[in-house]
């Protein structure tokens, strides 16, 4: 990851509620609480799609984003397995 990429990141999440990242195919919430399940279905879908890192954030007003190397396919499924979580 590149040192831009990290900084935009950080900014990114101050005014999250939640982040998931993924680094090296593994998942984990760095930010805000989701369950050991939700965290798998994430991984699965982001290895559906050849992602092995990524970063997906929702801000405080409950809006997603996710990082460039997650595919527009996945953002509906990865919104649904997170929408699962409440």
């Amino acid at each position: 990851m590149s040192l831009l990429t990290s900084i935009l990141e950080f900014f990114d999440g101050i005014g999250a509620a939640l982040i998931v990242s993924c680094q090296n195919s593994e998942v984990k919430c760095t930010k805000g609480k989701v369950s050991s399940f939700v965290l798998e279905d994430i991984r699965i879908v982001l290895s559906e799609f050849g992602v092995t890192q990524a970063q997906i954030t929702k801000s405080l007003d409950g809006k997603f984003s996710f990082s460039s190397k997650i595919p527009d396919a996945a953002h509906q499924r990865l919104r649904n397995v997170l929408a699962s979580s409440r």
